[in-house]
């Protein structure tokens, strides 16, 4: 189901793609005081929201651009305050949706 959700992300109406990425960054927020390791409760609801957008607004960053400042400078900021190898995975792979100059600084 979630190959299937990444697709209709990159073809549905821009409203409905931004409210998926709006709940997918809501969730994020919610979990990320959850970087210290991968094995804290809660984990996969900061993990996997990462990894989706990733995957369903690489090519269709316009449903991001509400938020996507601050993507980026919760990425710089946890980043380099987290050991955790899946963490820190996670919080790269999410760069690809960041603009270049978030590239440079990060």
């Amino acid at each position: 189901m979630r190959d299937a959700l990444v697709l209709y992300c990159e073809v549905a109406e821009e409203e409905q793609a931004r409210e998926i990425a709006h709940f997918c960054w809501d969730t994020v927020r919610k979990n990320i005081h959850k970087t210290k390791s991968v094995w804290n409760d809660g984990n996969v609801e900061l993990i996997g929201p990462l990894h989706f957008m990733a995957e369903a607004f690489r090519n269709r960053k316009s449903a991001i651009e509400d938020f996507r400042d601050q993507l980026e400078q919760l990425v710089e900021k946890y980043l380099n305050s987290t050991t955790d190898f899946v963490i820190q995975l996670a919080l790269v792979d999410s760069m690809v949706l960041f603009e270049q100059a978030g590239l440079r600084k990060a």
